[in-house]
């Protein structure tokens, strides 16, 4: 029926989408594993990142601004990686940049995988255009730009409305 349809859609798409992000080959790109499934559905295997997300360290309070600058270059390093292959990442946010324990390093995780999540993302994070259906690498460019923002502890100000279509 329907749903059984749109399952299938839905796991052909998830699949389809992870294995474009296992191409993205940067040390700031979560590295995907494999990409099979069973039943019928996708199983996605992806590195573990033992430590805490970029969410979780500024809720601590504000970074150093080298550190910031640090993490934000690494993760603009993952996105480009991303775009060079196709990807758009689509949900840039604090809670999907990971700090690896003992080694610092800045991982970007759930590349292009699923819809981006939009109706549940932090206000503030989802590009306008994003936001409206549409969407590119500048999207995830203007969703970096807010998460930096928030390297001093401030909420980044809220987004103005995307424009809609020229008037004809």
């Amino acid at each position: 029926g329907p749903a059984g349809e749109k399952a299938g859609r839905t796991a052909h798409r998830l699949r389809r989408e992870a294995g474009a992000a296992a191409r993205v080959r940067h040390p700031s790109a979560v590295r995907v594993r494999d990409v099979t499934g069973e039943d019928g559905l996708p199983w996605i295997v992806m590195e573990w990142v033992e430590g805490e997300s970029l969410r979780e360290t500024v809720g601590r309070g504000p970074l150093p601004p080298a550190e910031a600058a640090r993490i934000g270059l690494a993760v603009l390093g993952a996105l480009r990686a991303a775009h060079a292959v196709g990807i758009v990442h689509r949900d840039i946010k604090p809670a999907n940049v990971l700090i690896e324990s003992g080694t610092g390093r800045v991982v970007v995780t759930d590349f292009g995988i699923g819809d981006g999540h939009t109706e549940d993302a932090p206000e503030g994070f989802v590009a306008p255009e994003r936001a409206s259906g549409r969407g590119g690498p500048a999207s995830d460019l203007w969703s970096l730009r807010r998460a930096a923002r928030r390297h001093d502890g401030r909420r980044p100000r809220p987004a103005r409305p995307a424009a809609g279509p020229p008037a004809r």
